[in-house]
């Protein structure tokens, strides 16, 4: 296994030094599976001061970790944890050891670690030092806890979402045992903080295997997520062939691209139904403006908790009530669509679009909205050519030329003629031309 040469001298230095070092953790599971790993850690019989002496004018060291023995060294652009071999004392509040103790033999490091497939070391002749299974669980696509999984829930209430995050991310399944410990030991979730929760979602719902995650593992999702336990409790509906509607958005979410402004919001979209709607009664997504308010007042309210950045709770929020319209197939319509969305929040409805006609599988209308989907992409693709004016910056007009032709002056008057011009153009009825415009302008002006 080739290594970066930061992470080959970060190394070589402290087993020069006389200490034990090795590669740990998710960049050797990374490695096995020939992909690259998004992070490096390292763990080390050494010190932290020890660490941060050796590296003193060649690596600068944060501490990002001290608490626990973790110094992160910038390593010419590559950022690298480096922890001393630890055992975590007693966890009494279901996130966080009450102690470290520092000195502790690699096994030791290991044994405390959250799965088999993370708890495997590197060693100095590229041997994997793999104490607990994690090559085996590679091979069989295993998510399962080292050791007891009750105990290791119990102890980090945030396990449990990042076994299910791994399971969807690796596209793995959940070891029956893990699995089963994650939903006995569920409620502990509440006290995990909201950001962490919104984190691994995020990265949960990205993965290649949300859709079958999802689909197993609502329940559990549902105590960091309640806004959906909802529809996770709705009953089969046939117009939905038999699924549930969680069912439903699980197999949606799994057709779709991997946008997470897109996984959410096919996530979320489900918050504005009524309790009857909810029930699956009206098929799989009741479309029409309450129902869009509903859906994106539910979704910007979900966000809100989970404290996730603003812009994207916006375009979620968005994109929720977006996908709660119907698709125009007209030129103005189009216009008109792309103008109030905005043309991102229309290609993720298109994709959003295509996951849901993926999951219908031919069943009721779906034909119908196949074709109604072609024909809007195919107007949208149109006015992108054509350089539709979508917005009062594409107005061959500004406020500047109506001020010099001396129709309007700078204020309200003025913003409300440049206001109508788009109308105008959006609705066909005037060509997004400088002359065309003025003159109207001109015959128009109170």
């Amino acid at each position: 296994m080739e290594l970066p040469w930061q992470i080959g001298e970060i190394l070589g230095s402290l087993r020069a030094a006389g200490y034990q070092a090795y590669a740990v953790g998710g960049c050797v599971r990374d490695m096995l599976r020939n992909a690259a790993p998004h992070d490096w850690d390292l763990c080390t019989s050494a010190l932290p001061g020890e660490v941060e002496r050796l590296f003193l004018g060649r690596f600068a060291a944060a501490h990002t970790g001290a608490a626990h023995g973790t110094l992160t060294l910038a390593a010419e652009g590559l950022p690298v944890e480096v922890t001393t071999f630890r055992a975590d004392g007693p966890y009494t509040d279901h996130r966080r050891p009450a102690s470290v103790r520092l000195g502790a033999s690699l096994a030791e490091d290991l044994a405390r670690r959250d799965f088999t497939i993370n708890a495997m070391a590197l060693g100095p002749e590229g041997e994997v030092i793999d104490l607990f299974g994690g090559r085996r669980d590679l091979s069989a696509e295993l998510v399962r806890c080292v050791g007891n999984p009750e105990d290791r829930f119990a102890e980090d209430a945030l396990r449990i979402l990042r076994a299910l995050r791994f399971a969807a991310e690796l596209d793995f399944a959940m070891e029956p045992d893990t699995l089963a410990a994650a939903r006995a030991q569920k409620g502990a979730l509440r006290f995990v903080a909201a950001e962490r929760a919104a984190a691994e979602l995020d990265r949960l719902l990205t993965g290649p295997g949300a859709g079958r995650v999802l689909a197993g593992g609502g329940d559990i999702l549902a105590v960091a997520l309640p806004e959906i336990a909802g529809v996770l409790c709705a009953p089969p509906c046939p117009a939905l062939a038999g699924r549930t509607p969680w069912e439903f958005v699980a197999e949606t979410i799994g057709a779709a691209a991997p946008a997470p402004q897109v996984r959410w919001a096919l996530l979320l979209g489900g918050l504005g139904r009524k309790k009857e709607e909810a029930a699956g009664e009206q098929g799989p997504a009741p479309e029409g403006e309450s129902r869009a308010e509903r859906a994106g007042a539910g979704a910007e309210q979900a966000l809100r908790r989970l404290k996730v950045k603003r812009s994207f709770g916006t375009q979620v929020a968005a994109l929720v009530r977006c996908c709660c319209m119907p698709l125009p197939t007209d030129e103005t319509g189009v216009r008109r669509f792309l103008a109030h969305w905005g043309l991102a929040t229309a290609l993720w409805r298109m994709e959003a679009e295509r996951a849901r006609l993926a999951a219908l599988a031919g069943g009721a209308g779906a034909r119908c909205r196949q074709q109604g989907l072609e024909r809007f992409e195919e107007l949208v693709k149109e006015q992108l050519a054509a350089g539709a004016c979508l917005g009062p910056a594409d107005l061959a007009v500004k406020g500047k030329e109506l001020l010099e032709a001396g129709l309007y002056r700078p204020g309200p008057e003025m913003g409300r003629a440049l206001k109508e011009l788009l109308e105008q153009v959006l609705e066909g009825a005037l060509p997004n031309e400088k002359n065309a415009l003025l003159a109207w302008a001109a015959e128009h002006k109170k």
